[in-house]
Order: C-alpha cells, then sequence, then structure tokens
C-alpha cells in the first residue's frame, strides 16, 4: 500500500504550529525561529515524498518482480527467449533487474498480459503488436513447456497415412467431450478414446501402438503412482507433431520403443505430484518417428486402461466460443491449446479417416448440434448449458479445480441424453467427479433441456440415476447470465422444485 505524504498539521503537534507572522514588528528571535521550523518542515516533508517514492518503487518491484517470475514458470527455459526479446533484457536475472525500475513498469506489464493472452491459445510472439495474438506455432502440456515452432508450417491436413493401431485391435473409437469420473467438464477429454479388445485378467489386450506419420516427438510425460491404481504402474503421455500449426496427443502409452528411452535416458525430467498420479515431464525433445513404426504398447496385464487417448489442436482454427476463457478454466492434454482442440480423426489420409468414422460410437450424432467426432466446448450464453465454476474450492487435479467444477451438457455417447457433470462439492462421489443422466423435457421444470433454462425466476430439478448408483436430484436456478444456485438431494424430484442449501456456481 502507497505511504501518504505527511502534511504539515499531521507532523507537528498544534503547540509547534507556525504562528501568523507580522512583518511590522520585525523580531530576530522570531526569525530565527520560524526559519528553523520552515528547516525542519522541509526535512519531514521531504522525507515523506522519499517515502512515498520508495514504497511506490517497492510496490511496483515487487510486481514486476512477480509478474516475470509468474510468466518464466509458465515457459520452459529453452522457450523464455521471445519474452526476453520483447523486454530487451538477455538473461532472467537482467529481465528481473529491468522489471524493477518504475519506468519499465508500463512495458513489462503488457509483455505479460501479451504472454499469458497469448499462451491461452498456445503461442507467443514477440514481433506481434501489443495486444495482439499473430501466430502460426502450437504448445505442447499444460504449462506450455514446448512449442512446435521450429518444425515446417503445414500444407495439408491429410497428414497421417498409418492407423494408431491394427485394425482388429480395437473395438471402437468413443468422441471427444468424455464426462466420467474425474473427467468433469467436456474440454477435460480433449481427445478421442481408441477403446481395446477386452482381455483375460484385464481391462484389455494388450495393444501395439503406431506412430500415424512422420512427426517430431516433442514432449513426453511419465506418469506413476496413479492414486487408487497399482501404485507400480507407470505410462506415458507423448506429444507430436508433423508440423508447426498442430499437435497431437498419444496417452496411457507403455513399453516405449529403443530410439525414445535411450534419447530420455540422456535427459533430465521436471518432477512434480500431480493429483491422480506424479509427473516427470522431458521438455524440449526432437525426436523424428517415421510412419507406421511401433511407438510403444498400450492396455494388457499392467495397465488399468481399457482405451488409449488421442488428442489434437490446431492453431489454424477458428478459438472455441467459450464463455470462460480464464486461466483456471483452461484444462485437458493439450491445455496451452484447449481453444483450439480438434478430432484428430479429420488428419488422416481420405480412405483411413473414413475407416476411423466408421468406429465412432456415439449414437444419435448431430443431434443438438453435436458432431459424430463430439466436441469440447458446449457453452450458450444467457443459458444453463455449459462449464460453470464454483469460487472458494480448492480440489486440484492436475492443477484444475475439479472438486468446484459442474457441466450442464450433452453426452458424447448419445447427445439425445443430457449430462449433469460435477466434482465432489455437489454430487457425491468416491471419484474426484460424478455424473448424472437424464432425459431432456421441451418444457416445464422437472429435466428442462438446459439450453432453453434462462434466469427466468424459475427453480428446475434433474433427476437420474447418479454417481452413487441410486436416484437422486439436482435443483438449479440461474439467477443471471453467469451465476447459477445449485443443490442436490437423494430421491426423485419434488414436483415444486426449489432451493435448500444451494451452492453459486460462476462463469
Amino acid at each position: 500500500m502507497e505511504e501518504k505524504a505527511p502534511t504539515t498539521e499531521e507532523v507537528l503537534p498544534s503547540s509547534h504550529q507556525p504562528h501568523e507572522v507580522s512583518f511590522h514588528t520585525p523580531n530576530r528571535k522570531y526569525f530565527l525561529i520560524s526559519g528553523i521550523i520552515l528547516i525542519i518542515l522541509l526535512i519531514v516533508v521531504g522525507v515523506g515524498i522519499f517515502l512515498k517514492s520508495q514504497g511506490r518503487f517497492h510496490s511496483l518491484s515487487s510486481n514486476g518482480q512477480q509478474q516475470y517470475g509468474q510468466a518464466m514458470q509458465q515457459t520452459s527455459q529453452g522457450n523464455s527467449d521471445p519474452i526476453m526479446q520483447a523486454l530487451g533484457c538477455t538473461s532472467q536475472q537482467s529481465c528481473n533487474e529491468l522489471c524493477q525500475k518504475p519506468e519499465n513498469q508500463a512495458k513489462c506489464q503488457q509483455v505479460f498480459q501479451q504472454y499469458r493472452q497469448q499462451n491461452r491459445t498456445g503461442n507467443y510472439n514477440p514481433n506481434a503488436p501489443l495486444g495482439q495474438s499473430n501466430v502460426d506455432f502450437a504448445m505442447a502440456g499444460n504449462n506450455g513447456d514446448t512449442t512446435t515452432s521450429s518444425l515446417p508450417s503445414c500444407q495439408s491436413n491429410a497428414i497421417f497415412d498409418h492407423l494408431p493401431t491394427d485394425p482388429n485391435a480395437y473395438t471402437g473409437v468413443e468422441a471427444l467431450g468424455h464426462m466420467n469420473g474425474q473427467h468433469v467438464l467436456p474440454d477435460q477429454a480433449d481427445h478421442v478414446y481408441i477403446n481395446m479388445i477386452p482381455g483375460t485378467g484385464s481391462l484389455s489386450q494388450l495393444t501395439t501402438v503406431y506412430v500415424p506419420g512422420n512427426v517430431t516427438l516433442l514432449q513426453v510425460v511419465k506418469k506413476s503412482g496413479y492414486i487408487n491404481q497399482n501404485q507400480s504402474t507407470t505410462d506415458y503421455l507423448l506429444e507430436f507433431s508433423p508440423c508447426k500449426s498442430v499437435i497431437f496427443t498419444y496417452d496411457h502409452i507403455q513399453n516405449l520403443n529403443s530410439d525414445i528411452m535411450n534419447a530420455l535416458s540422456g535427459k533430465t525430467p521436471i518432477c512434480q505430484q500431480g493429483g491422480v498420479h506424479g509427473d516427470c515431464t522431458y521438455q524440449d525433445l526432437s525426436i523424428k518417428l517415421t510412419s507406421g513404426e511401433k511407438i510403444g504398447t498400450a492396455g494388457g496385464p499392467n495397465s488399468f486402461e481399457s482405451a488409449f487417448d488421442f488428442g489434437a489442436a490446431d492453431i489454424r482454427t477458428k478459438p472455441l466460443a467459450f464463455i470462460d476463457t480464464s486461466q483456471s478454466a483452461q484444462i485437458g492434454v493439450t491445455a496451452s491449446s484447449y481453444l483450439h482442440a480438434v478430432c484428430p480423426l479429420d488428419y488422416f489420409t481420405s480412405s483411413l479417416k473414413s475407416t476411423l468414422y466408421s468406429k465412432l460410437t456415439m449414437k444419435n450424432d448431430g443431434a443438438n448440434g453435436i458432431p459424430a467426432c463430439g466436441t469440447t466446448m458446449q457453452d450458450k450464453e444467457g443459458t444453463a448449458l455449459g462449464n460453470w465454476y464454483r469460487q472458494g474450492s480448492h480440489q486440484q487435479y492436475q492443477g484444475l479445480n475439479i472438486q468446484g467444477s459442474l457441466a450442464f451438457a450433452h453426452s458424447n455417447l448419445d447427445p439425445t441424453k443430457g449430462e449433469i457433470s460435477t466434482g465432489t462439492d455437489l454430487l457425491p462421489s468416491s471419484d474426484l467427479g460424478a455424473q448424472m443422466l437424464f432425459t431432456p423435457q421441451q418444457n416445464g421444470y422437472i429435466n428442462r433441456e438446459p439450453s432453453q433454462i434462462t434466469s427466468d425466476g424459475h427453480v428446475y430439478c434433474f433427476e437420474g440415476p447418479g454417481g452413487s448408483g441410486h436416484e437422486e436430484h439436482v435443483d438449479m436456478q440461474l439467477t443471471n447470465a453467469s451465476t447459477m444456485m445449485v443443490d442436490y438431494g437423494s430421491g426423485a424430484c419434488s414436483s415444486s422444485p426449489s432451493l435448500t442449501n444451494p451452492l453459486t456456481y460462476i462463469r
């Protein structure tokens, strides 16, 4: 907080206030006393101004240092060059010192604000005018650690010419927007699921996973110590790209090929404990992989998965129209490019694309505007449909506030069905989240289609089998376009829904 410069009345007690001067009766002693008082006043005011400026400098310096530190935490050392270039400094220390100076505060704040804004769409371009995003590369990882900026430009979308696994090794492909357990919001599932053949004594058979095209492996995350699972289980998330505007992910891959393991052996990962597993991230890789080569395996006796994940983001696409685009809402595997999540099946050659689309498991595709490959974004302004967030809830899953998240959405398995998906702030569950399916109605206050609910003063109720396996209901009221009151109860809805102990969600 800035200190207020003291006034003369605040500095001097009443007995020391300057007397009114009479110029008609000069008095040497009086002038001497007045001179001393004036000198004291000048010293006090000067000290006050100095302290005030020092306080302001300290405030600005701390703010600049904090902003620079936050910006640096969101990128690797190798990717800090664009920020340093924009600031005109050559190292983190020199940038830190530069941003501590008051005269540089405005510039530093603009650069950091632009970095954060552009980082949300997966990019940072120091040559773009401040406040604008003019970029052609994507970022990998939840923190934007690795970029595709060194890769060649994309020439075509038909860039993959090999299936992710053998044609007889998977039963189907589940669309984007999956909500189940800790996948509370549809944008957490910014990937499709390649459902593997059921196994004997395990969830799925051991399945070979292939490189879909000629790509560069950019980042690998080793995940181990899964909570509520076999603590010895280890699998990998791989982030790769053929060209700079797109990035792809495989997740839950094991037994990586020897070339990848040899490359990782000479690298030091950055490790941290996530919400459900420990992560060790190998950043800024440049491992060339050839179309059709074995990248690893999925499923089998050492896995608890029945599918492996395949995700994509393309920063050339129009940003998805999420209502809340704050950092707390950025989730998913390719979170730094989450506004550009796309269906990875669209990047195969025509015949392979048709083969993969024929395997999609969605029923009634096209209902409620949900395409066959699903969507990660269902927000509709002014209605209940879409993502909501409870303030004051701090449960974290890979840096995300899952406990306080809530979605009124349509199922990615059958978009004619409605789905309430929420963290455990609202619905009870032994997992990080729970879901409740219902059949949307076109009128009334029970199971009403969420896209038709507005702030009309009414309380609506939804009922169905919930995460705890028995009948339960959720009451809600949209109090305005950005605020929702919600509560939960066991059993079916009342004929006249009302709120008892509601939680407040916003967006």
